[in-house]
């Protein structure tokens, strides 16, 4: 009985963090909430990320991971230069150009 509920409740989490982001408030409340477990601190949508030395390289290889499996949007190599991820409303500009 046990495994069943905990399965199922597993399952339940799973699919729902596979579910599709296209609201851009929503796509910052995600990054933001994203930049809280990769850096421990939570930061406002105009805050330095990477400047800041908040995020590295490594984390932010996981950010724009994340932010392309929430979207369902691939961010281009062209587009992942510091400058595009330097703040949350930066990078909701960039996802929104593509």
């Amino acid at each position: 009985m046990f495994n069943w509920f905990y399965w199922h409740l597993t399952k339940e989490i799973y699919f729902c963090s596979l579910k599709i982001i296209s609201n851009m408030e929503d796509i910052k409340t995600f990054i933001q909430s994203e930049v809280l477990l990769l850096a421990f601190k939570k930061v406002s949508f105009d805050e330095s990320l990477m400047k800041s030395k908040l995020l590295d390289s490594i984390t932010l290889v996981d950010l724009i991971v994340s932010i392309e499996e929430k979207t369902g949007k691939e961010i281009p190599q062209y587009l992942i230069v510091d400058d595009n991820f330097e703040t949350i409303n930066k990078i909701i500009e960039t996802i929104s150009s593509i």
